[in-house]
């Protein structure tokens, strides 16, 4: 959790003297292309920022889950799309996680790439 922290406060520094540096290189009018660059340089930021919080918080909700403590399930966010990939013991474990990951704000929509593994 800490280091989550770290690493965002350490990429929203990056961004931000990004684009003071940006900004400040020419202030004549006209140069479009560098404010474009910085607003979309920002806009990046932002979204992956949001993507780590979103992967966070699907984390923290499959953490709850009792049947799910001893399992490594893998999150990746982006733009609202969350994917889910791992190895469960059961179907129960793969449902509790889909429902988990549904039930977190922000989750459009689940990519299920989770493996049951299967019973000898």
């Amino acid at each position: 959790m800490i280091n989550q922290k770290r690493s965002l406060v350490l990429k929203m520094t990056i961004t931000a003297v990004l684009v003071m540096g940006i900004y400040g290189c020419d202030k004549s009018e006209g140069i479009v292309s560098r404010e474009d660059t910085a607003e979309d340089t920002l806009t990046s930021v932002t979204a992956e920022v949001m993507d780590m919080e979103l992967a966070h918080a699907v984390q923290v909700a499959l953490s709850k889950q009792e049947s799910l403590v001893d399992v490594d399930i893998a999150v990746i966010a982006n733009d609202g799309e969350v994917r889910l990939s791992g190895v469960v013991d059961s179907q129960e474990q793969h449902d509790q996680a889909l429902q988990a990951a549904t039930g977190v704000a922000g989750v459009g929509v689940v990519d299920d790439k989770i493996e049951v593994k299967k019973q000898n």
